[in-house]
């Protein structure tokens, strides 16, 4: 099952029924799900922004990197394991609905790789 921002926990019941299921998340996450921080391509740490805001969540803390995570989905908020991620610049968006204009191709292409690599290790 593929969730395209989802932002609901879901019950541990339909988890354990449905234990592929996979969400996009408008953030760069880092690989290991219990770290609270990621280190972007140009070497700077910042926050794994997990949550329904992460995208002004980034503008907030004046943060230079987003992008685009397809994750498994678990019982807490954005910590599944990482299937694909992609980096993106924040830019000059200095809005969050001109931030998600930014991200939005990003998210389409980490979806479509994600699909791949998932369908690939079936």
């Amino acid at each position: 099952m593929l969730l395209l921002g989802w932002m609901h926990l879901l019950p541990a019941a339909f988890l354990r029924r449905f234990p592929e299921t996979l969400n996009l998340h408008p953030s760069f996450l880092p690989l290991d799900p219990a770290a609270d921080e990621v280190v972007v391509p140009d070497g700077t740490v910042i926050p794994a922004l997990r949550g329904a805001h992460a995208l002004r969540d980034a503008l907030r803390a004046g943060l230079a990197w987003t992008g685009a995570t397809v994750h498994y989905v678990t019982g807490a908020t954005d910590r599944g394991a990482v299937l694909v991620r992609v980096p993106l610049p924040v830019g000059d968006a200095t809005s969050e609905a001109a931030l998600r204009d930014r991200v939005r191709p990003t998210e389409f292409a980490t979806v479509a790789a994600a699909i791949r690599r998932w369908s690939f290790e079936r």
